[in-house]
């Protein structure tokens, strides 16, 4: 139960930090177990979105709520010394008795098969808790795929690696067949050379 909200006064003042399942557990406390015939939410800035989520939420929790919807704005006190900020404001009747249809922020109530008893709202609630479970546990498996996708992308640069040994290697072997043609070319001047002197000792 929000803490914000007093038990004897048929009314919901929302917050921004308030949780929904709150409010509408409140809602439905003065509706059903004490039984009053008119509730009123309250709230402004941030938490109109929460106001309104309650409000629908009760007029599908409880038959034949009439509902008046009024918008404004209030000024509140900022952080700063004689600051004061005008901030949006709501209010949200909700009633067993009939409203003024003529007010331009009228609703009638839904239509009673859309109103959900205790024990659908229960298994309804149930299953979009395990909903919520399957679409994390989605998450954290896609996670971890994304994971292994990138660790399979390492041996690529593992290849490269290797395509650069191998063309060191070539560089090698180019370099070695040069050597030995020179040292080649050296023996076969040797040979000349000891020719020529052949020639003289036999003069």
């Amino acid at each position: 139960m929000p803490e914000d909200v007093d038990v004897t006064n048929p009314e919901i003042r929302v917050s921004a930090k308030g949780r929904l399942a709150s409010y509408v557990t409140y809602g439905l406390k003065l509706f059903v177990e004490q039984n009053l015939e008119e509730v009123t939410v309250r709230a402004t800035g941030a938490a109109l979105t929460t106001a309104v989520l309650a409000a629908e939420t009760l007029k599908r929790r409880v038959k034949g709520l009439h509902q008046i919807t009024t918008v404004g704005s209030v000024e509140l006190d900022s952080k700063k010394e004689g600051v004061r900020n005008s901030v949006s404001s709501m209010e949200i009747k909700l009633s067993k008795k009939k409203l003024n249809v003529k007010d331009p922020g009228y609703q009638a109530p839904i239509d009673p098969s859309l109103v959900l008893t205790e024990e659908e709202a229960i298994a309804q609630s149930k299953e979009r808790r395990e909903k919520q479970k399957e679409d994390g546990k989605a998450v954290v498996k896609k996670g971890k795929g994304s994971k292994g996708k990138g660790s399979k992308g390492k041996p690529s640069k593992g290849k490269g690696k290797g395509k650069g040994k191998g063309k060191s290697a070539k560089g090698k072997g180019k370099s070695g067949g040069k050597g030995k043609g020179k040292k080649g070319s050296k023996g076969k001047g040797k040979g000349k050379k000891g020719s020529k002197r052949k020639g003289k000792k036999s003069d």
